[in-house]
C-alpha cells in the first residue's frame, strides 16, 4: 500500500497575498487566508459541521458592501516527500449560497497557483484530483476559495502518492479532477 498522509481540515496559502490578520486570528498554524479581497471573508474552524468530527475550515463572506471580490483560505504543505511524483489530494467540501461556478478548488505550488471552477453542491462533496508534481517543488498548497458571497468548508484532506510523475514536468500538471457525493463516516485510505 502507498503511503498516505491525512491531515487536518483543509485551507491554503499563498505568499503573495497577506494575511487579514485581524478578522481571521483563530486560525490554526499553517492556514491562511488571502487573495485580492481577503477582508471582505473571515476563516475560521467549524466543528459543528464536520464530518470527520475534527473540526472542518470554514471560508464566508461577511462584508456584502463591495459587489464583488475574492478569497481562498489554503494550509501550506511542506512537499519535499510529494516532489517528483504523481499525488492523489482527496477532501471533502461544501459551498453555501453561492453562484454558479464561483466556489473553487485551490491547488498551488511554491506560491503559484491554479483555481478550479466546478459545480458544487450544497451536500459535503468529495474533491480527488490526481496531479503530477515537479522534482524540487518545496510546499503544495490546498483549499478552497470563493468569488462573491457565500461560504466555503474543507476537512478531512488526504494526500496519497501513486508513484512517479513523469520527468521534466516544468510546473503542476492537474491530470483529472472529479466529484463524488460524500459518505457519512468516510475514512480516506
Amino acid at each position: 500500500m502507498k503511503p498516505t498522509a491525512v491531515l487536518f481540515a483543509c485551507g491554503l496559502a499563498l505568499a503573495a497575498y497577506t494575511l487579514n490578520a485581524s478578522s481571521n486570528a483563530g486560525l490554526p498554524d499553517g492556514w491562511s487566508v488571502g487573495g485580492e479581497a481577503p477582508k471582505l471573508y473571515h476563516a475560521d474552524v467549524d466543528a459543528a459541521d464536520s464530518p470527520s468530527g475534527k473540526g472542518a475550515m470554514v471560508l464566508m463572506r461577511t462584508d456584502t458592501s463591495h459587489p464583488y471580490g475574492s478569497a481562498w483560505l489554503a494550509q501550506r504543505i511542506p512537499a519535499d516527500a510529494y516532489a517528483g511524483k504523481r499525488v492523489r489530494v482527496s477532501m471533502r467540501v461544501r459551498f453555501q449560497d453561492i453562484e454558479p461556478m464561483e466556489g473553487k478548488i485551490y491547488i498551488g505550488l511554491d506560491g503559484g497557483a491554479s483555481l478550479q471552477g466546478m459545480r458544487f453542491s450544497q451536500d459535503w462533496t468529495v474533491y480527488e484530483s490526481t496531479l503530477s508534481l515537479p522534482a524540487g517543488v518545496k510546499q503544495l498548497d490546498v483549499g478552497v476559495g470563493l468569488k462573491g458571497p457565500g461560504s466555503a468548508r474543507v476537512d478531512g484532506i488526504a494526500l496519497q502518492v501513486l508513484g512517479d510523475a513523469p520527468a521534466g514536468l516544468p510546473g503542476l500538471n492537474i491530470e483529472r479532477s472529479d466529484l463524488r457525493p460524500a459518505v457519512p463516516g468516510e475514512e480516506f485510505k
